[in-house]
């Protein structure tokens, strides 16, 4: 259900009879809706997603949900400019997106890597400066932080691991 205190706006109540694997909320700025986006699983375990588009009150199906999308995906996906991201664990490490104004997947490779780095890969996606933001792990040793501008990785900062766990963060 969607709610607006400052509108007076009350949606109706999503009704769906599947469960819900994931989810995700956002402003399709192209077509001025809000959308709410749902994988389910099925009783049969067979996965569908879909989206429903406030407004008009109705669930679309949307094609093409990529398989990995479905086996490992990070519970926190993220908003940026009408596209919903979700980190995914596959034998690699990619994102996936759902753009709500086309409501078409893609899929993005994460920032460049040391190639001594293999070894281990923690990696966290959120938003800074309205851009897509990447942190990961390099060497046990430093976080590093990338933004992505225009479909391109930029490396935005590189801070020391140790200076997290003793607060002496300096920027």
């Amino acid at each position: 259900m969607l709610w607006n205190p400052c509108t007076g706006y009350t949606s109706e109540w999503l009704h769906t009879t599947a469960s819900i694997t994931t989810s995700g909320f956002g402003y399709d700025h192209v077509n001025h809706k809000y959308k709410f986006f749902a994988l389910l699983q099925l009783k049969s375990g067979a996965f569908i997603s879909k989206i429903f588009t406030f407004g008009t009150n109705h669930w679309k199906i949307i094609e093409n949900c990529p398989s990995h999308l479905v086996k490992r995906v990070s519970l926190r996906g993220v908003l940026v400019s009408g596209t919903l991201y979700w980190l995914v664990r596959v034998p690699h490490v990619v994102i996936v997106y759902l753009d709500l104004g086309s409501e078409t997947y893609g899929e993005l490779s994460l920032a460049h890597r040391d190639p001594d780095d293999d070894f281990r890969i923690i990696a966290a996606i959120g938003v800074l400066r309205n851009c897509l933001s990447l942190c990961l792990d390099h060497k046990k040793t430093h976080w590093a932080l990338w933004l992505l501008n225009n479909q391109s990785w930029t490396k935005l900062a590189m801070i020391p691991q140790n200076s997290l766990s003793t607060g002496h963060l300096k920027l």
